[in-house]
């Protein structure tokens, strides 16, 4: 029940425009970093922002070891291509990593709070879509799980999706390391 809600709370938020990567940039400070209770083997402590006229790179990082790497590029019709490297443990997530699979490749519970936010932070801003080219079948079925149409686009005006995209962080809140501080009933709420 409370993703269906969550849903329609995204839905029914005012929209107020503005610069996208900066209200990502500034949403991801405020719910993503030293959100997961400073884990030292999940958690980022710091976010780094590189943007060029393609778009934004935000780079999270445990005491400067590369733990999330997330480009994003905004198209004329307001659709977000988004670019997702996440780890755990001692895995650098970089360029070197994607595609790749292994015990500390990928972070399910980063990956959550920060799609948590991100929803919410673009759909602020009137971005109509997330977009994702998955590389193979098996991260085709996680964005499929995550809201996702056929893994690839994400449409942020889809209560349907969007309840998918809610039931997938909250499956992801109730890992271990959340330690029961992370809940949908929690923010980022309407930004």
């Amino acid at each position: 029940m409370l993703p269906y809600m969550k849903a329609s709370s995204l839905l029914n938020m005012p929209v107020s425009g503005g610069d996208p990567y900066l209200r990502l940039e500034t949403a991801l400070q405020r719910h993503v970093v030293s959100f997961l209770g400073g884990d030292p083997d999940r958690d980022i402590d710091a976010l780094t922002t590189f943007q060029d006229p393609t778009g934004c790179l935000y780079v999270g990082t445990w005491r400067g070891h590369p733990r999330l790497n997330v480009g994003v590029a905004i198209d004329a019709n307001q659709v977000a291509d988004v670019l997702l490297v996440a780890t755990k443990g001692v895995a650098r997530a970089d360029d070197s990593i994607f595609g790749k699979s292994g015990p500390d490749v990928g972070n399910s519970l980063l990956v959550g709070r920060l799609l948590h936010t991100a929803v919410f932070a673009l759909r602020s801003t009137a971005i109509r879509a997330l977009r994702n080219d998955p590389y193979d079948a098996r991260v085709r079925r996680l964005y499929e799980g995550m809201g996702f149409r056929a893994g690839e686009h994400l449409p942020l005006d889809d209560h349907a999706a969007l309840t998918l995209t809610f039931a997938y962080v909250a499956q992801t809140y109730q890992h271990p390391v959340a330690g029961g501080r992370l809940s949908l009933a929690t923010p980022p709420l309407p930004l």
